[in-house]
């Protein structure tokens, strides 16, 4: 955002000063720029914390039109070939830059899940919306809130949950722990960076069922038995 203020501003005239772009221009870069920040600001603020890396993808070609003018300002266009060349370069080799964090690969927990076919299994949602969605509906035609089940169905029965904790989950969690799973002898939670953990161990064990971790990454595998 801080970027794009000077951008509203700037003198964006061609390198060989033979004039200068529609006021239109400008107005648009800066829009391109700023527009998107605000927004998701204002909606993080008034409703749900969405600030996610991925969410801010649409300023990645903004940002490439700004690093190529920069090159053409600096060194006019001979010069910008090699300043684009060297970006090239810059991004393609550098292993800070679209590195994949191996511990968020859903199949090793899975796997696990698979292993423990006849156990019942509460698998949240991966996704903050399924927080303001139809979460209990599940895996249904339509929805993408558990598209993981899609691209790896499991043959466990599947209780669905909201991305996070929440009192609605945790009544909804209660009641089928009270009902449906009174007489089971095994039972799977699917936890991502634990949190869930501190909960559902609590109110597993106030129902006689005892914990056995699996871990896969930044998920893990809560099996509880009696």
């Amino acid at each position: 955002m801080l970027a794009g203020i000077p951008l509203a501003f700037a003198d964006l005239a061609a390198p060989t000063g033979e004039g200068k772009p529609r006021p239109a221009s400008g107005v648009l870069l800066a829009a391109w720029w700023l527009a998107g920040p605000v927004i998701f600001f204002l909606i993080s603020r008034l409703s749900l914390h969405i600030f996610v890396l991925r969410y801010f993808a649409f300023t990645l070609p903004a940002q490439s039109l700004l690093f190529t003018y920069c090159g053409y300002r600096l060194f006019g266009a001979p010069g910008a070939r090699i300043w684009a060349l060297l970006g090239v370069i810059f991004f393609a080799m550098n292993p800070l830059i679209g590195r994949a964090d191996t511990r968020q690969d859903l199949l090793p927990m899975i796997q696990i899940v698979r292993s423990e076919a006849k156990a019942p299994v509460f698998f949240p949602s991966l996704l903050v919306e399924s927080l303001s969605s139809d979460w209990r509906a599940g895996n249904r035609p339509g929805s993408y809130l558990f598209a993981p089940l899609v691209a790896y169905p499991i043959p466990n029965e599947v209780y669905p949950l909201p991305f996070g904790l929440t009192p609605d989950a945790k009544a909804y969690i209660s009641s089928i722990v009270d009902s449906r799973l009174a007489g089971k002898a095994e039972v799977l939670f699917v936890d991502k960076d634990e949190v869930w953990e501190q909960w559902i161990v609590d109110r597993m064990s106030r129902a006689g069922l005892h914990l056995e971790i699996r871990k896969a990454g930044r998920f893990k595998v809560l099996l509880f038995r009696r």
